[in-house]
């Protein structure tokens, strides 16, 4: 056991704070699926990190960023992508992504679960972690390999 992994009631009191944020600020947000998202931020001196609530609709393939505040309490931006406007999708390693639009590019991290020593919310979601990696694989990442194939065909012929 991780000695700093959160309880299984401090992670249920975060995913309470985590609806009560996307329900306040996304529409229609019972349709959607929902992880807490890290990115780090590159710092020598300490671990300083930006957090997202990524909400995403196996069915539409439509993915929201919601940036949070260093408190995590509000949202400081909020982004949707629709699938159509990925041009480049892949994971880096483990729970790892990359996602870029035309306009935008996120790098961040699904954890499993987060450490208390970490100043994030303190989460266990390791079956939603598995969820996103799926969704990510087959909606985003497949979508583009078949664009760049039937495109490849297209100059072909």
């Amino acid at each position: 056991m991780v000695k700093d992994k959160p309880s299984r009631r401090e992670s249920n009191e975060s995913a309470v704070k985590i609806k009560k944020i996307i329900s306040g600020n996304l529409e229609n947000f019972e349709r959607y699926k929902i992880v807490y998202a890290v990115q780090k931020k590159k710092s020598l001196f300490k671990k300083d990190y930006i957090t997202y609530l990524v909400a995403y609709n196996d069915r539409t393939k439509d993915v929201v960023f919601l940036k949070m505040d260093q408190e995590i309490k509000e949202i400081e931006e909020m982004t949707e992508i629709e699938q159509e406007d990925v041009i480049s999708a892949k994971i880096i390693k483990d729970n790892r992504y990359k996602l870029a639009t035309h306009s935008k590019e996120f790098e961040f991290e699904v954890p499993e679960f987060t450490l208390k020593n970490q100043n994030l919310l303190p989460v266990l979601q390791k079956e939603e972690s598995e969820a996103f990696r799926n969704f990510f694989e087959n909606a985003l990442i497949t979508i583009k390999k078949v664009k760049i194939v039937s495109g490849d065909k297209k100059n072909n012929n």
